[in-house]
């Protein structure tokens, strides 16, 4: 829970925040206590892809990338779950591709 981060938060060698954070506005409280030299992951489908992330302290980022906007408008329309969506590819970027 949300009002657990400043107790643990601190101690992980490795964090994942989902994407979901920044549209319920809590991922600026969660940065605050990334620890130094952790590694830290935002993931998720609805992950924007931007690198921007990476001046947030993140080092990687994972989501996914339309690739075929049909098949996965269609999809969309029959509340298909993204983990069995067509059309998309799930992407990684790491703070190192950047440097």
């Amino acid at each position: 829970m949300e009002e657990d981060i400043p107790e643990y938060m601190p101690k992980a060698e490795v964090t994942a925040i989902t994407a979901t954070s920044i549209t319920n506005h809590s991922f600026e409280n969660i940065i605050p206590y990334l620890p130094a030299g952790s590694f830290n992951i935002i993931l998720g489908p609805s992950t924007p892809l931007t690198p921007i992330l990476f001046d947030y302290g993140i080092d990687a980022i994972s989501g996914s990338l339309i690739e075929n906007y049909e098949q996965v408008k269609k999809c969309a329309l029959q509340a298909t779950p993204t983990r069995k969506l067509q059309g998309i590819k799930m992407l990684t970027l790491f703070r190192e591709d950047e440097q």
